[in-house]
């Protein structure tokens, strides 16, 4: 008779259900158009022109400088943005889901429950690839939650979780909000002279950043979050939006959600503190999630608290039996399939721009959208990928200054000498902070802009010949900050008028 050692079917058990994830998210990979705006900034600056989008000035159009530079040591080598983006996203969020299933989950039950989690979660597999930062996030969240919950029995390190913390910063600022509370509590626990010297020593590669940051851009946030947060939209308008947003997530996407709401609420009941730090971490992430509006992408910014919940899960110690078991797998299954959006449902045929994947107040399915020009199922083994339209506009673009609200492909592909002016404000330093247009309906995360009359002939002289005065001056100290020499020292004092809010009076009338 052959024996079978439990620890090696256990870990064969984990390895097939890895695998099968693999599949999904193959079946699902794609690389959307807001991807490309960063991948533009990764061309030029492999190419010599800095890390730029357009390249005659320096402003930070990409929130995820970790995931840019990630990108940067493959592209440097294989000079094309599509096919390693992919293969770089499947690589590091299998790379996440593998540390949660061999490292965080305190059994295999737990593990093989959190694959299938992750595996059925709309959200969490579309954006295992899509060309954003989110893989990348999802491993540091992994590891951090990982250290956090391995220490709870023996003494924390606090300057190495401060580090996971500052890298996932870099990989996306606002997602060390989910981390807070931990980090918190281990502070509090091990205060003294030493840990602060930990943690700061930990934040130092996010504490660096944000001194080069300030330093070529002049600025400590990116032009993004000038252009996304400083709408003059009311507040409630946007809370509205940000609930409307989690809405369309159960609506879509009804496994993500639950499972979030269950780990909160499991959190609160065990009343244990590492899983109460992590439930307060992940109510912190969605009310500041529902207070700027949430995104237009249907599910990106819940996979993250999702990955959090999965852990904080996986770590409670019930007794396994098939009575808790089975009932527990027949639910992660009813409510992975019951949508017809589920990820496992995908095939070539899939998406399209229809009104299937567009949904009310502006949210859509953005895969949808891109799927059928920007998947691996979807490859045109003749052209180039993404075999989108919006490819061939840019390639045809032409003249020193054109104007567009569509900034990923079409900029990727356009050439580089052509200014390109973003009518939304993401990689505009001036229209990121005009008022948003109200003779328009505005879509979250899509704020048009109005341009200021002389702008265009600005941009295409050289001279500043912006019409209203306050205006003009306003866009001088903008653009000695962008456009100046480095090393000027006045180039830097005026960077840190600008961020002081002394010249926010020249705006400000013009509001």
């Amino acid at each position: 008779m052959i024996r079978i050692d439990s620890k090696l079917a256990a870990t064969a058990l984990v390895m097939a259900l890895l695998a099968i994830y693999a599949l999904i998210i193959l079946r699902n990979a794609w690389v959307g158009d807001d991807a490309y705006i960063t991948f533009r900034a990764v061309d030029n600056f492999v190419n010599g022109f800095g890390l730029r989008w357009n390249i005659d000035e320096r402003v930070q159009t990409y929130t995820h400088p970790l995931w840019l530079f990630a990108m940067t040591a493959v592209y440097v080598f294989t000079r094309e943005a599509f096919y390693t983006s992919i293969f770089l996203s499947v690589a590091v969020s299998l790379a996440a889901v593998a540390v949660v299933a061999f490292k965080a989950a305190r059994s295999t039950a737990a593990a093989c429950l959190g694959i299938a989690v992750l595996a059925l979660s709309k959200g969490f597999v579309d954006y295992s690839t899509s060309g954003l930062e989110n893989p990348l996030s999802h491993l540091l969240i992994a590891v951090f939650f990982w250290l956090y919950y391995k220490t709870e029995d023996s003494e924390t390190s606090p300057w190495l979780l401060s580090l996971v913390a500052a890298l996932m910063a870099l990989s996306r600022m606002d997602i060390i909000l989910l981390t807070l509370p931990a980090l918190g509590c281990v502070f509090w626990k091990n205060r003294s002279l030493c840990t602060v010297k930990g943690i700061a020593l930990g934040f130092s590669p996010f504490i660096l950043w944000e001194a080069f940051s300030f330093f070529y851009y002049g600025f400590l946030f990116p032009n993004t979050a000038y252009s996304k947060l400083n709408t003059g939209i009311p507040w409630h308008d946007l809370v509205g939006q940000g609930l409307y947003y989690l809405w369309n997530s159960i609506m879509v996407d009804p496994i993500t959600l639950t499972v979030i709401a269950g780990a909160v609420i499991a959190a609160a009941i065990s009343r244990r503190e590492r899983h109460v730090m992590v439930g307060i971490g992940i109510l912190l992430y969605l009310t500041y999630v529902i207070r700027i509006g949430g995104c237009f992408m249907t599910g990106r910014l819940l996979t993250a608290p999702l990955l959090c919940a999965v852990i904080a899960l996986s770590q409670f110690r019930p007794t396994w039996r098939p009575k808790l078991l089975v009932p527990a797998a027949a639910a992660i299954l009813i409510l992975g399939l019951i949508s017809g959006y589920s990820p496992v449902y995908t095939t070539s045929d899939y998406g399209g721009e229809t009104e299937r994947y567009t949904f009310a107040r502006g949210i859509a399915d953005e895969r949808g959208w891109y799927f059928p020009s920007s998947s691996l199922l979807n490859i045109d083994p003749y052209g180039t990928m993404p075999n989108h339209r919006y490819v061939e506009r840019g390639r045809r673009a032409s003249g020193p200054v054109i104007a567009t609200i569509t900034l990923g492909y079409y900029g990727y592909f356009a050439p580089r000498q052509t200014h390109i002016v973003d009518a939304y404000g993401l990689a505009d330093p001036l229209l990121s902070r005009l008022p948003v247009r109200t003779d328009v309906p505005w879509r979250i995360g899509h704020f048009e802009r109005i341009e200021p009359e002389g702008y265009y002939e600005t941009l295409l002289s050289g001279e500043n010949q912006i019409a209203d005065p306050k205006l003009a001056e306003y866009y001088s100290a903008i653009a000695f900050v962008t456009r100046g020499s480095l090393f000027d020292f006045r180039r830097i004092l005026t960077a840190v008028k600008l961020n002081l809010g002394i010249y926010d009076d020249l705006i400000r009338s013009y509001w």
